[in-house]
């Protein structure tokens, strides 16, 4: 309403269609962060919690940002981020998978908020086999003994169906961010800072 109200009949259907998406991720994102807690025994679980026993975040974010530069160097571009703090994104991201793994609806709205990311950072739905590979490879060997073929295929399972939905938030929000970015530049040609906030108080005081 408050877009509608600021831009009028530049406020177009796709527009509006893309400001929805968005404003629903962000508040299902929000209310699920806030709920969030470690629900899993499986052997996703167990198996990492091997791995932390044996080595630091640090430790195991490097292995895991080696490893991946080793098999496939031509993602160097894409994580071109100082060696430590892509270690720490690579950990990051694996860390968020094990801890929502019991749970499909957060570990949906967390995978979105990672998918989007991504998108930022030139990442291709191919790149999925790729890490997703190198990265079981990194844990198995973290995990020594504790490691067995049940073990390996949990592993795999969870890693391809969270790629699966986190290419789908790829793929939505390649679609619609253009989009945003085309409202609010609009925006910010008819309206200032004061007026839109002004317009868009009464719309998040309902909430």
């Amino acid at each position: 309403k408050t877009f509608d109200q600021a831009l009028g009949h530049e406020f177009t259907e796709a527009m509006r269609a893309a400001w929805t998406w968005l404003w629903d991720f962000m508040t299902k994102s929000m209310n699920q962060t806030l709920q969030a807690r470690v629900q899993s025994s499986s052997l996703v679980m167990m198996s990492w919690d091997t791995a932390m026993e044996s080595y630091t975040e640090m430790e195991l974010g490097e292995m895991m940002y080696d490893a991946v530069m080793v098999v496939a160097p031509n993602l160097r571009d894409i994580f071109s981020r100082p060696r430590q703090v892509m270690a720490m994104k690579f950990f990051d991201m694996l860390s968020t998978i094990v801890t929502f793994a019991d749970d499909e609806q957060r570990m949906e709205q967390q995978l979105l908020w990672q998918g989007i990311r991504h998108v930022q950072y030139g990442a291709k739905p191919h790149h999925a086999g790729i890490l997703g590979k190198v990265l079981i490879s990194v844990l198995e060997n973290a995990s020594g003994e504790e490691w067995t073929e049940e073990t390996e295929k949990a592993w795999t399972e969870l890693w391809d169906k969270s790629c699966t939905r986190m290419m789908v938030s790829i793929k939505d929000a390649s679609q619609h961010s253009e989009i945003v970015k085309e409202m609010w530049n609009t925006m910010q040609k008819k309206s200032n800072a004061k007026h839109f906030g002004q317009l868009l108080l009464p719309s998040i005081s309902r909430h």
